[in-house]
């Protein structure tokens, strides 16, 4: 599975004008975060590794930067800046991400260093369509009930692999934005691009997601392959305080634990 990595610290972007997320009633931002990670490969227990960030907003209450203690394996420094029409996030590792909005403040177009471009369209109801990679890489999206149910990545060629995401979620609890591992679009689209911008892809689902399973088959070669994702929330009042997700596939168990801190106005 060729984003299988849940080794980056992915967070939802904070903005005015963006839908905002259960902590938003007392005015409180996420400004730390830490996180272990634990990883198994057959009967091999690596970690836990232990990573803290800190994250800065400016006047407004976007985000600015975010500063991380280890700038490895996936978890990188970005600062944010803004046009009217454009977000582009500058990492360290990554190069430059650039993000092209329309008329109402969406995601069109994205370019990530100098390797994949996407183009995005949107349906009636503000929800993404339609995702193109780098001209010839198309995925489909469908919705349930308010949120994002399953994706398909067709092969480019006859036989080649094509991937399928399924999306579960707790119909009785509303969306989490706090961090990106808790919107659908992180698990199609590579990190850490896209994880300053989860904000910006319109609505993507109303219900909390718990659940992800992804089958990459391949015609062609015979192959199958898929990977499970579980997440756990734990929330003091009206805060989420920690996240769990598991990510298992045929040969690894990754298990990541966040914790959050906040200041509230």
């Amino acid at each position: 599975m060729k984003y299988f990595i849940l080794a980056s610290i992915a967070f939802c972007l904070f903005f005015q004008s963006c839908k905002k997320s259960d902590n938003s009633s007392q005015n409180c931002r996420v400004t730390a975060i830490r996180t272990a990670i634990t990883g198994q490969f057959n009967n091999t227990v690596s970690g836990p590794f232990y990573n803290n960030a800190n994250l800065d907003y400016d006047g407004l209450g976007n985000l600015k930067s975010l500063t991380s203690s280890s700038d490895t394996g996936g978890v990188s420094d970005f600062i944010v800046k803004y046009t009217k029409d454009t977000v582009k996030i500058i990492t360290k590792r990554y190069g430059d991400y650039i993000y092209i909005l329309d008329a109402k403040n969406r995601i069109v177009k994205a370019k990530f260093g100098h390797a994949q471009s996407f183009e995005f369209t949107y349906n009636d109801e503000g929800q993404i369509g339609t995702a193109t990679v780098s001209q010839f890489e198309k995925y489909s999206f469908t919705y349930a009930n308010g949120n994002l149910v399953k994706v398909r990545n067709e092969p480019y060629a006859p036989g080649e692999q094509s991937l399928t995401y399924e999306f579960i979620y707790d119909l009785n609890e509303a969306a989490v934005d706090v961090i990106y591992d808790t919107n659908p679009i992180s698990y199609i689209f590579p990190k850490p691009s896209l994880l300053p911008a989860a904000s910006f892809f319109g609505i993507t689902s109303r219900n909390r997601l718990k659940g992800v399973n992804v089958t990459a088959e391949a015609l062609k070669y015979n192959y199958l392959d898929k990977n499970s994702y579980s997440l756990t929330y734990i929330k003091e009042l009206d805060k989420l305080e920690s996240l769990k997700v598991v990510a298992i596939n045929t040969y690894i168990t990754r298990s990541t634990d966040y914790n959050f801190a906040y200041t509230c106005d």
